[in-house]
């Protein structure tokens, strides 16, 4: 959903639903050190303590960092993972 990472990025998740877990805590930890960073460097590589180093995006290189998945904070993942969520459907205008 848009925007629902917002409240990790802003520390403010357990105002929502109640306590936040640890792994919760951590997420959003990474986000916040993730923007930081960028906002340090923004052409530079992504360090953040959860992660290691999200590389700057290049044509050859396609490496995503994934947030609170599968147990952990941060880690990254080739763009073809990433790509195995995203669905896009359009509606058909006009004659096929």
């Amino acid at each position: 959903m848009h925007s629902s990472d917002l409240p990790l990025v802003f520390g403010t998740h357990s105002e929502f639903r109640g306590n936040s877990t640890e792994l919760e805590w951590q997420t959003g930890h990474a986000y916040q050190d993730a923007w930081v960073a960028f906002a340090t460097d923004p052409s530079g590589d992504v360090s953040f303590a959860e992660g290691g180093k999200w590389p700057r995006h290049s044509a050859s290189g396609d490496t995503t960092l994934v947030f609170g998945g599968n147990g952990t904070a941060a880690r990254l993942e080739s763009g073809a993972y990433a790509d195995s969520f995203i669905i896009c459907t359009a509606p058909q205008i006009g004659p096929p």
